[in-house]
């Protein structure tokens, strides 16, 4: 049984070659992130993914998020959060990354859903750790009236 995107694109992949005279498909070995040495993080993003519990999934782009009183305890807040983090802009006094629970794998997509995505903004610079998760701390901010825009934002983000 297919249990995620990439493994049914493994499976799809493998099987075209093999029917495309490719000569026989390799074994592969599905690994989860952990697995590879890359870990999922916890903390907060426990709560953060409450904003989605219960919601259709194909209407996950356009869906607002569901802020539970956890959730709303936070807000005006300082936290910290860990996660991987991936520049948006930078320049004219300000930096924005994305923040996200689940290491990067595609520019396009975020596996943990819109839930585990915070929208960052700093007023320096932030050192990026491709590979491991780095803290951060600042002010979080919900945003729940956009369906388009994040559900979250870290504001005046520092290395914690």
């Amino acid at each position: 049984m297919v249990q995620n995107r990439r493994q049914f694109l493994t499976l799809a992949f493998a099987g075209l070659a093999s029917a495309m005279g490719a000569g026989q498909a390799e074994a592969v070995t599905i690994t989860a992130a952990n697995d590879s040495g890359l870990r999922i993080a916890g903390g907060l993003w426990e709560t953060f993914a409450d904003a989605t519990k219960g919601t259709d999934p194909s209407t996950s782009v356009t869906a607002l998020p569901v802020i539970t009183p956890a959730i709303r305890a936070l807000a005006g807040q300082e936290i910290r959060i860990e996660g991987y983090l991936q520049p948006i802009t930078m320049g004219f006094g300000r930096s924005e990354y994305v923040l996200s629970r689940m290491p990067y794998h595609c520019p396009f997509c975020y596996s943990g859903g819109r839930a585990s995505l915070i929208l960052v903004r700093s007023q320096r610079h932030l050192e990026l750790k491709a590979d491991m998760p780095v803290a951060l701390r600042g002010r979080l901010v919900l945003q729940e009236r956009d369906p388009e825009d994040y559900y979250f934002q870290l504001i005046g983000a520092v290395p914690a």
